[in-house]
């Protein structure tokens, strides 16, 4: 992702420090911009799994 804004001329961006409805947005001819949406399809936990609960996860 980084190379990729980058090449676009864009500043560099931060995708594990985005919030909840917050996305980088770019098309073919505009530079990456972080933009912020009311609602999200995505979820995003209020904390990251503990090495337990990821490899409890690994296991189902």
């Amino acid at each position: 992702m980084r190379q990729l804004a980058q090449g676009r001329f864009s500043e560099p961006i931060d995708v594990s420090g985005l919030k909840p409805g917050a996305f980088y947005l770019s098309d073919e001819s505009a530079a990456f911009r972080k933009i912020s949406v009311p609602m999200s399809s995505s979820h995003h936990p209020p904390s990251a799994l503990s090495a337990e609960e990821v490899l409890a996860r690994a296991r189902r």
